[in-house]
């Protein structure tokens, strides 16, 4: 009777998981497929110039209301949970979490269709810079962006020089304060060799910045996991993320240029940890020293900054080595000969002013004190003001989150240099007024935590019980994937009334 008893039990609990799994893929199914309409919603809003379906649009806008006032708080919360690591560390259910997501990040992806989702993300992300001026958005062709009149100033100062040196020599000097020499000497050039209207050349940059974006920034996660279902992902969410809409809103084109060449810096001092050589050194060299002449506060804070923290991570690891050692001073030196860079090129030859008394001035007139006191309200206007509340992504934030608690369990040079990227924020964050807080977040690699959260997710319902992908998983990857773009697509619609 026992006997019966206990085989009924066990016949319950399995048809009990297959009832669960069902309903948890029926919800899936569904809400992909409700997501899907969505987008695509959005994606062909301008040519029939109304959403097709207007229950689901207004049901996802009373969502985000109740969600997106939460986002200054799941912010807060994403920046700093890394405070949590030593606690994590001594929970022994975390121990198994953290043997599983190494388990998780072995499911790969051949070539051919890593290639494939990269196109796609590609195709989308040009989509999206373009989508604001489709004729029946933006019938004037008026130029998007904040910034975009700025770089129109700086082009027209340039190609008013009589010959080709002096208009080189005025990016270099004077022109924004001869600190974006080598993006205005680019765009000065494509001007002139094309006979393109400068205002065309200014407004167009995005569609060619993002995919420098989305080619960097792949191999940076390749190199980092090797792993190309990963790598995959994570162009899509760059695709959708704040880059694109606030590279659209805000036209913060100089800043992406310079984040790109960050990304190729990062993978060569990630190839230079593990396998140090003659020629990964002067490809960090020349991957670093860019970005000087592009963006001088992305330089300080990415390339000075983030390696300096790195540096003292691989310094305080317990199995800190002579050959550690080796490679550490070569990288000290690549920051060194950067410093040297700006100071000769900039100071001595060109008279201009150095990217550090740049950072300074801006650090110095943002920073202080006193900003503790008002902490919340600028964070406030830092993630719900800031670019129309570009930042106010309800789902990212929470990827964030959980992105940045699976990198607590995890320790490698690529998770070392992704913390150092965290803390190089996270140290200045609270005394920072809302506009260097805007711009601390933007340089935030958002879309590589939500991409870490995602596969938290991802490990959790696999349960590393298949050699293959959960169907479940699958679903979860795309919904939120859609949801992204969704969300992306929408912001840019609502905001092109708002700079027209």
């Amino acid at each position: 009777m026992w006997k019966n008893l206990t085989n009924l039990q066990s016949t319950l609990k399995i048809s009990f998981k297959n009832i669960t799994k069902k309903v948890m893929l029926i919800i899936l199914v569904v809400l992909t497929t409700i997501q899907l309409a969505i987008l695509v919603g959005w994606i062909i809003n301008p040519w029939i110039k109304q959403q097709p379906f207007p229950i689901l649009i207004q049901t996802e806008t009373r969502i985000l209301r109740v969600l997106t006032p939460l986002s200054p708080y799941l912010l807060l919360t994403g920046i700093y949970f890394w405070l949590t690591k030593p606690l994590n560390q001594k929970i022994k259910a975390f121990k198994k979490l953290k043997e599983k997501i190494e388990k998780f990040k072995t499911y790969n992806l051949p070539t051919k269709k890593s290639a494939l989702i990269v196109l796609v993300a590609t195709i989308l992300a040009l989509t999206l810079a373009l989508y604001p001026y489709h004729p029946n958005l933006n019938p004037d062709g008026k130029p998007i962006g904040v910034d975009v009149k700025h770089y129109v100033k700086y082009l027209r100062e340039i190609i008013t020089q009589p010959t080709i040196t002096q208009a080189i020599n005025q990016a270099f000097t004077e022109t924004a304060e001869g600190q974006r020499g080598i993006h205005l000497t680019i765009l000065y050039l494509v001007a002139l060799l094309t006979e393109t209207n400068i205002v065309n050349v200014a407004k167009f940059q995005l569609p060619f910045l993002i995919i420098f974006i989305l080619l960097a920034i792949y191999p940076l996660t390749l190199e980092g996991y090797k792993n190309r279902l990963y790598a995959s992902i994570l162009t899509l969410f760059t695709a959708s993320s704040h880059l694109l809409t606030i590279g659209v809103f805000a036209a913060f084109y100089s800043n992406l240029f310079a984040l790109a060449f960050c990304y190729l810096y990062y993978t060569f001092l990630l190839k230079y940890s593990t396998q140090p050589s003659k020629k990964i050194f002067l490809a960090m060299l020349l991957t670093s020293t860019p970005t000087i002449f592009i963006h001088p506060w992305t330089w300080i804070m990415l390339i000075l900054g983030v390696t300096f923290i790195y540096l003292l991570l691989q310094i305080s690891r317990k199995n800190f080595s002579p050959k550690i050692k080796k490679k550490i001073l070569p990288i000290t030196l690549i920051l060194a000969i950067n410093i040297t860079i700006d100071f000769v090129v900039k100071s001595i030859i060109f008279q201009a002013t150095t990217g550090e008394i740049v950072a300074y001035k801006t650090l110095s007139t943002g920073l202080s004190l006193a900003n503790l006191e008002n902490f919340f309200t600028n964070l406030f206007m830092a993630t719900r003001i800031f670019a129309g509340g570009a930042y106010s992504n309800p789902l990212i934030l929470t990827l964030l989150i959980l992105g940045v608690f699976s990198l607590n369990f995890q320790k490698n040079n690529y998770t070392q240099l992704i913390l150092a990227w965290i803390l190089a924020v996270s140290l200045i964050f609270p005394f920072s007024n809302s506009s260097i807080q805007s711009r601390l977040i933007f340089n935030l690699p958002l879309p590589i935590l939500a991409v870490e959260g995602l596969f938290l997710l991802g490990t959790i319902i696999q349960k590393n019980k298949n050699s293959k992908l959960k169907t479940e998983v699958k679903l979860l990857f795309l919904l939120l994937t859609l949801t992204s773009f969704s969300y992306a697509f929408r912001y840019i619609i609502n905001t092109i009334p708002i700079l027209t």
